[in-house]
């Protein structure tokens, strides 16, 4: 289900609630695709955290450009080729945080 052109203006405004939302909403769909571009669960893992950070620092530079769910695949599509972040991170509450800081 695409999300509300709402829920993208509150992502961009830094709201915690709309992060969770889109976690949900996303996180197994990408994650799904991860593992089926890396065959490996731990990767596809790494990858799924690394697309969620690069999202939220991608999304107030793409903000009219294209949905949210696009540019998650886009950058899932390119992470399942390059590999995920170095280091994996708890996404969730660390990345989500820093983000709402941001507004």
């Amino acid at each position: 289900m695409p999300l509300h052109h709402d829920l993208k203006g509150r992502l961009l405004r830094g709201d915690r609630e709309a992060f969770d939302t889109l976690f949900e909403r996303l996180y197994g769909p990408i994650a799904a695709f991860a593992i089926g571009r890396t065959h490996s669960r731990e990767e596809a893992r790494r990858v799924v955290e690394a697309v969620f950070v690069e999202l939220l620092e991608e999304l107030p530079r793409s903000a009219g450009a294209t949905s949210v769910e696009a540019l998650a695949f886009t950058i899932a599509r390119r992470r399942g080729r390059t590999g995920a972040h170095p280091q994996p991170r708890s996404v969730r509450r660390e990345e989500s945080e820093r983000f709402a800081q941001r507004s």
